[in-house]
């Protein structure tokens, strides 16, 4: 008597091992860079996709995360990607690199505010940027469809 269940104790055993395991959460998601702000701003398509990450970033939880500083981090990480593949564009077909560059910005801010929330309101992606699996916001932005699709579904452990 007095004993939990074995599936209890192990169960248990599993949450505090995830504890230990667990990494502090990075600086990134909770505090925002001066310069960030008026960057997105500057021009009406990044405004827009900053509301899109910024209401995936609403699900974060508030007392650990500052969901403007994630989206506004996630952002400026989208737009720097989407900037070296304009340049990579642009060596093949200048008249087209602004066009592709952005169409490559917007898939990946909506890959990633899909990913963050998931079908069910939490996607691993979510849960592994709170565990610090993610030093920066590139780190999540480098991420491909493969590496994002488990997220959206959470397929992932």
């Amino acid at each position: 008597a007095g004993r939990a269940p074995s599936s209890e104790r192990a169960a248990s055993a599993a949450k505090a091992a995830r504890a230990v395991a667990k990494k502090e959460i990075p600086e990134w998601l909770k505090t925002r860079t001066p310069d960030t702000k008026t960057a997105a701003e500057s021009e009406v398509y990044r405004c827009l996709a900053l509301e899109f990450l910024l209401d995936a970033a609403r699900q974060l939880p508030k007392d650990e995360v500052n969901a403007e500083a994630v989206a506004r981090a996630l952002e400026a990480a989208i737009f720097d990607l989407s900037q070296l593949k304009h340049e990579v564009y642009a060596v093949t077909n200048k008249e087209t690199a602004a066009d592709r560059a952005k169409e490559a910005y917007w898939e990946k801010v909506h890959d990633i505010s899909a990913s963050i929330t998931g079908k069910q309101g939490q996607g691993s992606l979510y849960r592994d940027m709170l565990d610090g699996v993610y030093s920066s916001p590139k780190d999540v932005v480098k991420l491909d469809w493969k590496g994002l699709k488990p997220s959206l579904e959470d397929l992932a452990a």
